[in-house]
């Protein structure tokens, strides 16, 4: 029994295992390189971490931002890739920052933004309309910028909190606001605050009735 249970820890090891084999009784040494790859059943789209989806209003193409691909990615109703829309860049149509969010419609425009705040409009075929980047600092402590959620049809930007992934571990970020901005990027007031508590999450509103539910 102890043969066998060494020869399967050292099959386990060689997997991950880097460099020359280690002598007896030396510490071995491991190179984990984590991947996620999402896409298709049959392996033959792979996309990196989907930030967000969006249907475009006929419902005949699908738009996805991934993470850490500064362009969307627009697919058939039945998968096949068809086209990307933006790429990385200071110009027009170009963003600046390292991915692009979830993409949102008014009518037949469509709203991409990244990172940087940078919100370019492309029309429905993906022809640049224009650009604008929203000066909004981040809305409290240890947060980082916010991030674009939705346009709103009078005008302003619903945009939500958002913070590194240590600074939530560590307990300094436990709510993070959505609040609106008008075009210059000034902050209208708080629409909602999100808290999160260990499987939980609460949204609170502004006159202080909230709901709760699993995270």
């Amino acid at each position: 029994m102890g043969g066998f249970c060494r020869s399967t820890l050292l099959l386990a090891c060689s997997i991950v295992a880097c460099g020359p084999s280690p002598q007896e009784g030396a510490p071995t040494q491991f190179s984990l390189v984590p991947v996620a790859r999402f896409g298709s059943v049959d392996g033959a789209l792979a996309l990196q971490r989907v930030m967000g989806l969006s249907l475009s209003p006929g419902r005949s193409r699908l738009y996805v931002s991934q993470w850490g691909v500064q362009s969307l990615l627009v697919l058939s109703r039945e998968g096949d890739s068809i086209s990307s829309i933006g790429r990385g860049g200071g110009g027009p149509g170009e963003f600046s920052g390292p991915t692009v969010t979830r993409p949102r419609w008014t009518g037949d425009t469509l709203w991409v933004a990244d990172l940087d705040r940078t919100v370019v409009h492309f029309d429905s075929l993906g022809n640049f309309i224009d650009q604008r980047n929203l000066e909004v600092q981040p809305l409290g402590p240890y947060q980082l910028a916010p991030q674009i959620i939705a346009p709103l049809p009078d005008g302003m930007t619903l945009v939500q909190g958002s913070a590194g992934m240590m600074a939530v571990i560590q307990g300094r970020v436990t709510q993070l606001p959505f609040v609106r901005i008008g075009t210059n990027g000034e902050v209208i007031d708080t629409v909602a605050t999100v808290s999160e508590s260990g499987a939980f999450m609460s949204i609170t509103w502004p006159n202080g009735s909230g709901s709760v539910g699993g995270n």
